[in-house]
């Protein structure tokens, strides 16, 4: 579209992370799921790559344990049956469940009827333009989640910050794996939607950050003890202020890193901010390690 040729699309002001908005339900049927069912257990119809609509219904409703429409039988009403409880009868959470659902069927499908000769199942076009077209409205809907090759709904990042993620965590796979898996952890709780957990995403990545450092650093116990070897071994203080502070944060908020006997307050961008900086900081510990100031 010309919009979207031009980068002239209005950008969405508000990130929509715990609701599934109406236009959002609408256009992904009228876009989507409109374009990938055909009316199955009906001689009149066959389509092999496309997925039946009464099957897909009774599948949905059954996962959902929801009352079933008999009218869904009938090869006249099926496809509005089932546009009318993606759209409209779902909570937003099951509406989200659905849109995985139906990728994973679609991958099913290709695994069925486009095998590799290797045995190894390949992604479908038709699964890949759906993937596309659903991450393409959602980012027009201003919906946080986009779905992955798996079709599991993660929270988007900046491509920028992918790369950092993955430059990260290679680095600390093999010397660091305290560390590493404290960091699998924390980008799970910020990103995997069944999983969406800002607190503990906290706890978490600074945990990644204090054992980088006790691993650079083996005669500390704590990220403080850390801090106080950096000082010592001519680091700049204010960077060293700055590992600190987050270091502070992430102990002082209740419920994060000590049990509270109030709930944890922190916000989806709270962890996002504090995901990031631990990403930055792990990185530079790496690099100055050895290169210049290093903590003996």
């Amino acid at each position: 579209m010309f919009s979207e040729r031009f980068d002239l699309s209005p950008k969405p002001v508000d990130r929509v992370v715990w609701d599934a908005p109406a236009p959002v339900r609408r256009a992904y049927v009228i876009r989507v799921l409109k374009h990938l069912v055909y009316i199955d257990r009906d001689t009149r119809y066959f389509m092999k790559d496309r997925l039946g609509a009464k099957q897909l219904y009774e599948e949905l409703a059954a996962m959902f344990l929801l009352p079933v429409d008999e009218g869904y039988q009938d090869s006249w009403q099926c496809l509005e049956v089932l546009y009318s409880l993606v759209q409209d009868e779902l909570e937003w959470t099951r509406f989200y469940d659905s849109v995985e659902y139906v990728g994973s069927r679609l991958l099913t499908l290709a695994g069925e009827s486009h095998a590799s000769s290797s045995g190894v199942r390949d992604e479908s076009l038709m699964f890949s333009k759906y993937r596309d077209e659903v991450n393409r409205i959602f980012e027009l809907g201003g919906v946080v989640w986009r779905l992955d090759s798996a079709s599991t709904l993660q929270m988007d990042r900046p491509e920028e910050v992918q790369r950092l993620e993955s430059e990260v965590k290679k680095a600390l796979s093999e010397d660091f794996s305290p560390a590493h898996d404290h960091l699998e952890k924390a980008l799970r709780f910020m990103t995997d939607r069944r999983l969406i957990d800002p607190a503990n995403a906290v706890k978490e990545a600074i945990s990644a950050v204090e054992a980088t450092a006790n691993t650079l650093c083996p005669s500390a116990t704590t990220l403080g003890d850390c801090i106080k070897e950096m000082r010592k071994a001519g680091y700049p203080q204010l960077l060293v202020l700055m590992i600190e502070k987050a270091y502070a944060y992430a102990s002082n908020e209740p419920s994060v890193r000590h049990g509270k006997n109030v709930n944890a307050t922190v916000t989806i961008a709270d962890a996002e901010l504090l995901v990031h900086v631990s990403l930055a900081l792990i990185r530079y510990l790496l690099g100055t390690h050895g290169h210049g100031s290093q903590v003996q």
